[in-house]
């Protein structure tokens, strides 16, 4: 099918079935998503969204490592015609006070309880931010917090109908992104980038990288970044299998464990 727009890599991704789509390493094993759980999570997801208020053109940010999760969100968002937001893991809460008002982000997606205590300490600043969401939630569960489980739970309960019409909805030149620059000269400013800008970006590179179906990718540089990003839309077009580093520590031994055909 001819991709243009990142909505279109979704549909490529789930039409390719495969029983590892994504693997992390969780504890001492590596943990794989297969097609069909690639498909409902990112389904559920973007309807539990929906459930929560979220509206085309609203923007979500994602505060996490690179992880199945960080993927999946953002294939939710998207197909809920809404607008992803990367947020770098390492940036301290202070520094991100200007990304969430300045992108008007209606929702966060933190990958782990450090995560989520940086958005708590911050959130009184951020006026905009109604929904807090957390993939590994800590014991207790601040009130107003809510589990990426739950989200996809109510999802599946609710889910009206609308993913399918609403996945299609996008079109190339409609706004996919706002990618923040570091602000080491003020402000970190948001790139405003289109479905189209990304998806004929990736079709151009895929037309010069020796990427096929069946290989294993190792993503190591952060997601947050649109160059990972654009490697892992990339890989995901293609049908390969994307394993998630664990950190930049742990690359040498993930390497090993994994053994991928490439990574970026």
């Amino acid at each position: 099918m001819e991709i243009r727009t990142l909505t279109d890599i979704y549909d490529v991704t789930c039409s390719i079935e495969r029983p590892t789509v994504l693997k992390s390493k969780k504890g001492d094993r590596w943990v794989d998503v297969s097609t069909s759980e690639f498909r409902d999570t990112v389904r559920n997801f973007s309807n539990g969204l929906r459930v929560l208020g979220v509206k085309p053109g609203d923007r979500i940010a994602i505060l996490s490592e690179n992880r199945p999760e960080w993927a999946m969100a953002d294939f939710a968002i998207l197909c809920a015609a809404a607008v992803t937001v990367p947020i770098y893991p390492t940036l301290l809460g202070w520094q991100m006070v200007h990304i969430l008002n300045d992108s008007g982000a209606v929702a966060v997606i933190c990958s782990t309880a450090e995560q989520l205590q940086k958005i708590r300490e911050i959130q009184k600043n951020t006026p905009y931010l109604h929904h807090v969401i957390v993939c590994d939630a800590p014991a207790s569960l601040p009130p107003g917090v809510r589990k990426f489980e739950q989200i996809v739970e109510e999802g599946k309960k609710n889910d009206d109908g609308r993913f399918d019409a609403l996945r299609k909805r996008p079109k190339p030149d409609e706004l996919a992104t706002l990618v923040y620059t570091s602000g080491t000269t003020g402000n970190p400013k948001g790139a405003m980038l289109t479905h189209g800008n990304i998806a004929s970006n990736a079709m151009a590179s895929l037309k010069v990288l020796p990427i096929e179906q069946g290989l294993i990718a190792m993503s190591i540089l952060p997601l947050s970044h649109i160059l990972e990003r654009m490697a892992d839309y990339c890989y995901f077009i293609r049908g390969c299998t994307i394993a998630y580093a664990e950190s930049v520590n742990k690359v040498g031994e993930n390497l090993q464990e994994v053994k991928p055909h490439l990574f970026a």
